[in-house]
């Protein structure tokens, strides 16, 4: 997940969910995402892209929900890329 130019718009906790029919649901993470984007910073400031497992099943749906609202702090997404595990 690529915030852009928008380092700073990034909810302070996150989670995601997998579905294989858009019904059941799985949450795969669910945590506070500071750490991650502050690494990510680090890496590339422009992109500020930063990784999150989905987990190992095959999902057709992934859920992104904000956990943590801060009222002053909007949340960008620029770009989602999501991967298949290797091997």
């Amino acid at each position: 997940m690529s915030l852009g130019s928008n380092t700073t718009n990034f909810p302070k906790g996150r989670s995601t969910e997998t579905s294989r029919d858009g019904i059941t649901r799985e949450t795969v993470w669910y945590g506070p995402t500071d750490y991650h984007t502050f690494v990510a910073a680090l890496r590339n400031l422009e992109q500020t892209a930063r990784a999150f497992p989905v987990g190992n099943d095959v999902a057709r749906y992934v859920r992104l929900e904000q956990q943590v609202h801060d009222l002053n702090v909007k949340w960008s997404v620029a770009e989602i890329e999501i991967r298949r595990p290797i091997g």
